[in-house]
């Protein structure tokens, strides 16, 4: 475990060293690419199996319909023969003529009939033109007699695939028919007992129209190419378009017999049985299921080529657009670093770059005449005062807050750069007022909250203040600048840029309670101890000042009658609370 968080640990520094390395340009590029392609990718993922998702529900529906439309088909051809074949079994005078034709010694006799049996196969014929070969079979024998079309010389019952058998009927095929002019067409053939009463060997055999079985197997209602195998009550294949994979007379997909549909041997199939037993099953190929899927994976890339396009371009026009306003601005920070209030600043042509670099101009101004006033009034201290009052304001606190105005002038419209200036320049005044050593508590309050507004640009701050319905506990004075510390460690030592604090003022007691708290990464009973203890701390945040100056300006200020508690948890944060004895005014 300990390996583990060494990893992640080793990887988050590395991740952070590296970010910190980038220029403006390539962290614009960056968080172009971040929050244009990951939430591409995001919806490219749940579209796909989407789409995935659809497209083999819509392929699968589409196949099974396309097999129930054949399966129908069928039936309705089986149906047809068995409807031609009851009319020549059932028919009386058919059989009681094929009877007496049979039995007959008189070739004329025999002639006369043969002629009447003709005669009334060919109406049958005309009347059901989707019936072709008609003949009647002797199979003691092994003759036909009575065919209505030429007869090929390979004619043998005994070889038809048979495909289903029910109610004394033999229903062969799809197979090549035994009628000669058609070539070799596929049909539908049923061989049905005749029950005459001299023989019970003669049988009625009748062949489907040879156009009737390839229209049936065309059916392709999808742009992909559709193979059948036709399968009997065994699971036997019977019938095959696809006959050097799938062979005649052997079992299909053995081990998912009860299965509807599956994947073999490079095909994707489906099946459906009738109630007699036989079975038809579709076959296509994976490249032609998958062809839809993937021309929508070329798109989804082609798209992509063109947001990774749009992103650089869009993070090169952002670049120019921010970066020579920026570099006004960065050129008037070194300046005022250098102690150069004079130079005017040129404007940026960009409304929100200007407003900003005017306030900035009337603070150099504001600051230029407060310099001006010292150096008159205390002619022989001015480099001393100019000194000091520069010592009074971090450098980094200042350029961290510049900073986050300029990247708000880019994000935020004019009215919140606005509200940062201000907040800015009255932080700065009520941080340099020395002539007062205390202050009222809502003075100290304001302070914070124009310190927070500051910090709330940089960090995610989350802030909260709870104030006694006595409004005039709020006028109580104490020692200045004792609560910005406690705030300035309450974010710094927050849970990385996100901070949840709410500060309390109430009464207890004879005295009142302030207490700051958030839900950061807490400390540890030795760190407290060493605050407590009057032991300075190195880890010094904001204005540069720690607890430890508060609890030192608490001891001189109330002559240790104030009292300053810390409780904390590793992990869930840190109350800090000051209680301050009651003194009315």
């Amino acid at each position: 475990m300990s390996k583990v968080k060494l990893f992640f640990k080793k990887t988050k520094k590395i991740v952070i060293d590296f970010y910190h390395y980038l220029t403006l340009k390539k962290r614009i590029l960056l968080v172009f690419f971040a929050g244009i392609i990951i939430p591409y990718l995001c919806v490219g993922v749940f579209s796909y199996n989407t789409i995935v998702t659809v497209l083999a529900n819509n392929i699968d529906k589409n196949m099974f319909l396309n097999l129930k439309q054949v399966q129908e088909n069928l039936k309705y051809t089986i149906n047809n023969i068995n409807h031609v074949s009851q009319m020549l079994t059932y028919d009386e005078s058919i059989c009681e003529k094929m009877d007496k034709y049979i039995t007959s010694e008189s070739n004329y006799e025999k002639s006369v009939l043969a002629e009447e049996i003709k005669s009334g196969l060919r109406i049958i014929s005309f009347t059901n033109p989707n019936i072709g070969l008609i003949l009647f079979y002797i199979a003691d024998d092994d003759e036909y007699i009575f065919e209505n079309a030429g007869i090929k010389e390979d004619f043998n019952i005994n070889e038809l695939p048979v495909f289903s058998e029910y109610y004394g009927i033999d229903y062969y095929g799809p197979h090549l028919s035994y009628n000669r002019f058609v070539g070799n067409k596929y049909v539908i053939s049923a061989m049905r007992p005749m029950n005459l009463d001299s023989r019970d060997d003669v049988y009625v055999y009748l062949e489907s129209d040879y156009s009737t079985v390839q229209k049936i197997l065309e059916i392709d209602e999808l742009n992909q190419r559709t193979n059948y195998i036709l399968l009997d009550q065994n699971n036997r294949i019977i019938y095959s378009d696809q006959d050097e994979i799938f062979k005649t007379d052997t079992i299909f997909a053995k081990d998912e017999a009860e299965e509807e549909s599956g994947k073999i041997n490079g095909y994707y199939w489906f099946k459906v049985t009738s109630n007699q037993g036989w079975s038809i099953v579709s076959l296509i190929l994976e490249d032609d299921y998958d062809k839809e899927k993937e021309q929508w994976l070329e798109q989804m890339g082609i798209l992509l080529l063109a947001v990774l396009l749009f992103i650089a371009l869009m993070s090169f026009g952002l670049w120019k657009l921010i970066y020579n306003p920026f570099n006004k601005l960065n050129n008037e920070i070194k300046n005022i670093q250098k102690g150069d209030f004079s130079r005017e600043i040129p404007p940026t042509k960009v409304p929100e770059f200007d407003v900003l670099l005017n306030r900035f101009q009337d603070m150099k101004i504001q600051i230029q005449d407060l310099l001006v006033k010292i150096r008159a009034d205390e002619k022989e201290r001015a480099d001393l005062q100019i000194e000091k009052l520069r010592s009074q304001i971090n450098p980094h606190f200042l350029l961290n807050t510049l900073n986050n105005v300029h990247w708000m002038a880019i994000m935020e419209n004019q009215d919140e750069i606005d509200e940062v200036v201000l907040s800015l320049i009255k932080l700065l005044s009520y941080n340099l007022d020395e002539n007062h050593p205390d202050s009222a508590i809502r003075d100290e309050i304001e302070s914070i909250k124009c310190y927070l507004i500051l910090q709330n640009k940089r960090f995610s701050i989350d802030y909260k203040f709870i104030l006694p319905e006595d409004d005039t506990l709020l006028d109580y004075r104490m020692p200045r600048f004792i609560l910005q510390p406690i705030i300035e460690n309450a974010v710094y030592h927050g849970s990385g840029d996100e901070s949840h604090i709410v500060m309390q003022v109430c009464a207890s007691e004879n005295a009142i309670v302030i207490s700051v708290s958030d839900k950061g990464n807490g400390m540890s009973e030795k760190e407290i101890k060493m605050v407590m203890k009057n032991k300075k701390s190195k880890d010094k945040v904001g204005m540069g000042i720690g607890l430890n100056f508060v609890r030192r300006t608490l001891e001189a200020y109330y002559e240790g009658k104030a009292e300053m508690k810390i409780e904390s948890k590793i992990n869930e944060g840190t109350t800090v609370s000051l209680i301050l004895p009651f003194e009315e005014e």
